[in-house]
C-alpha cells in the first residue's frame, strides 16, 4: 500500500529512473570494456557474477525490450517525416 501511494505520487518514478540508466549505462561499457585487453578480466568477472543473478537479469532484458522499443517507435516516428 505504501509503495503504491509513493508510486501515484512519483516518488518512486525518478529513482527508478536513474538506477536504470545507471544499469543500462554499466551494461554499455561492459560491452566496451570486454573489447579493451586491459580491462577484459575485470569485465569478464563481471558478467560472470552478474550473469547468474536473476533478478539483476531480469532487470537488464525489460530494460533491453522496453528501450529498443522506445527507440524502434522514435525512428519510426522520424523517417516518417521523410
Amino acid at each position: 500500500m505504501i509503495y503504491e501511494e509513493m508510486e501515484s505520487r512519483g516518488i518512486i518514478d525518478k529513482p527508478k529512473n536513474e538506477v536504470e540508466q545507471i544499469i543500462y549505462q554499466f551494461i554499455c561499457n561492459l560491452g566496451v570494456g570486454v573489447t579493451d585487453s586491459d580491462r577484459s578480466k575485470e569485465y569478464l568477472y563481471y558478467r560472470e557474477i552478474l550473469s547468474q543473478d536473476k533478478k539483476f537479469m531480469k532487470t537488464v532484458q525489460g530494460l533491453y525490450e522496453n528501450r529498443h522499443k522506445a527507440f524502434e517507435r522514435g525512428y519510426n516516428t522520424l523517417t516518417a517525416m521523410i
